[in-house]
């Protein structure tokens, strides 16, 4: 499949067999883990996992590829031809598990005009599918807002997002010509390990707009920045700082994940 044309309207880069097993190192795949792996495109990653492991479920939304695939790789690996964000990934999960899988864990050399819904789509589903970790290739700008830590500039929505489910790193910088056509951007190999029984916002979706709030004024002090959202809910922000114990001058950028998670509470309470 290396004379296939990768098509441009599905955000397509193919990954060079050099770079791809470079991923797979850093994946270090066991025999009895099972994959789901997003996007296969011309499949190179996916023949360099079954030299480890045979339990893999493709997903492809490109027709001709998916169809080739399915041709050319054996049966052990099942080829579902659609778009992840509307397939069910928990019932995938509970099928591969019945194969008795050590760990159930997800990759993919995402697309990078869907890559946020996805990656939003998946730590959301993590926990109660049993999924144990992913790895993503990701446009760098993409990288570094997820990973980013409190008090940097990529520190938002996406970081918080990410922190609520799972402890993400950057784990191997790939340059434009590892792909075919080349991209304009710098790529980043991410691993996501995610979490068990961790703590959750009373009500996840709240939080989704406290977060989107608060950082679209991420320059004014944390009683201004959310005093918009504050105000929709007949809210003091004054009154959710004093009771959260967050001084009222601090930025959104610096406040933590557990402060958000406490501010998004008590809104919640207080409004309802």
């Amino acid at each position: 499949m290396t004379n296939f044309r990768p098509k441009k309207r599905f955000g397509q880069h193919f990954l060079d067999e050099t770079w791809a097993k470079k991923v797979v190192e850093r994946i270090n795949p066991l025999s009895t883990d099972c994959f789901i792996e997003i996007g296969p495109g011309n499949g190179v990653l996916t023949r360099l996992l079954l030299k480890h492991s045979e339990n893999i479920t493709a997903i492809e939304l490109d027709r001709n590829l998916a169809a080739t695939l399915k041709e050319s790789l054996p049966d052990t690996v099942r080829v579902i031809t659609g778009d992840v964000l509307g397939v069910d990934l928990s019932e995938i999960s509970r099928q591969l598990k019945v194969k008795h899988c050590a760990r159930l864990r997800l990759v993919g050399n995402l697309p990078y005009n869907v890559a946020t819904p996805i990656l939003s789509t998946t730590l959301k589903i993590a926990e109660k599918s049993d999924i144990w970790d992913a790895t993503y290739m990701l446009q760098l700008e993409v990288a570094r807002r997820v990973t980013a830590t409190v008090g940097t500039k990529d520190y938002g929505p996406l970081a918080l997002l990410t922190l609520l489910y799972a402890e993400a790193k950057e784990i191997l910088r790939v340059p434009p010509g590892a792909f075919r056509p080349a991209p304009k951007v710098k790529s980043e190999l991410i691993s996501l390990r995610f979490k068990r029984n961790n703590k959750q916002p009373a009500d996840p979706v709240l939080f989704d707009k406290l977060t989107r709030s608060i950082f679209n004024q991420r320059r004014k002090y944390i009683t201004n920045a959310m005093a918009d959202i504050a105000r929709h809910h007949d809210v003091d922000p004054h009154s959710l700082c004093e009771r959260t114990q967050i001084e009222p001058t601090r930025r959104p950028a610096e406040l933590n994940l557990s402060e958000i998670i406490r501010l998004s509470n008590l809104l919640l309470a207080l409004s309802t």
